[in-house]
């Protein structure tokens, strides 16, 4: 689905299987996600060990998922400078020093 400049309003249905594929929505232009929810369809097909990019926009991207159904709380949703959308899996923290 290519979009151009929204706001979206409502709940997104993303499909996700465990093979890393997911539904996308590509957006030409800006996003504002302020008044949208993340709902995933089976999230047991979730895998943790892969990234799910769900949404890409070209112009700005503002706002965050309002709510979601993930089945962890491990689970997240993550706003990238480069307008994309993906979902990960966080199991503790990483810290590189040099």
């Amino acid at each position: 689905l290519t979009l151009n400049d929204v706001a979206f309003q409502g709940t997104y249905l993303a499909d996700v299987t465990a093979s890393g594929a997911s539904d996308l929505v590509a957006v030409q232009g800006s996003v504002n996600l302020s008044g949208m929810a993340l709902q995933i369809v089976g999230p047991s097909a979730l895998d943790r060990t892969k990234q799910y990019t769900i949404m890409t926009c070209t112009g700005a991207l503002t706002g965050t998922f309002a709510s979601t159904n993930f089945p962890d709380s491990r689970w997240h949703a993550i706003y990238l400078s480069n307008g994309m959308v993906k979902l990960v899996y966080v199991d503790g923290t990483m810290l590189k020093l040099r």
